[in-house]
């Protein structure tokens, strides 16, 4: 018994000393996944925001972005963010017509900014950006800066956001 014993303890040495490698996770493929959602965070802040995202941004969004697979969050975060707001002139007024030019490109009309501007100041600019690009026909693949689709007629719906 106590050779039997021995025996399976110095076979069992080699593999203590020599592991097995280990192996990523998720493979050659997500790196793939990764660099894709990299490009396609940098392509949303140079048509919202007009820059590059620096390191601790990208770095964030390309996560919530695999985590989640759900792009219309991560573009609603930069259509919600203060730099946005800012740039659309810091007025609810201004932030409608940049956000109807960058995702629709036109400007709203009285009645849009009648029923939406509200909605904007109640329920806050997170908020409103994820109503608003989730209920655009197609959803950000309606925006006019993706050349792709832009270039074939998509049909518009207005957002009606119901509180």
């Amino acid at each position: 018994m106590k050779r039997y014993i021995l025996a399976l303890a110095l076979a069992a040495v080699p593999t203590f000393l020599n592991p097995t490698p280990v192996r990523a996770q998720f493979g050659v493929g997500g790196l793939y996944q990764e660099r894709l959602a990299q490009q396609q965070v940098i392509r949303w802040f140079q048509a919202y925001l007009g820059r590059l995202p620096n390191a601790q941004e990208l770095a964030i969004l390309t996560n919530q972005l695999l985590i989640s697979g759900n792009g219309l969050y991560v573009q609603s975060v930069i259509l919600g963010s203060n730099e946005f707001y800012i740039r659309a002139g810091a007025t609810p007024l201004g932030y409608l017509n940049r956000l109807f030019l960058v995702t629709l490109g036109r400007q709203p009309t009285v009645q849009e900014v009648a029923l939406l501007q509200n909605q904007l100041i109640f329920n806050g600019r997170l908020w409103f950006a994820q109503a608003f690009v989730a209920n655009i026909t197609g959803g950000w693949q309606a925006a006019n800066w993706n050349q792709a689709v832009a270039a074939v007629p998509v049909p518009i719906v207005v957002p009606i956001i119901i509180r």
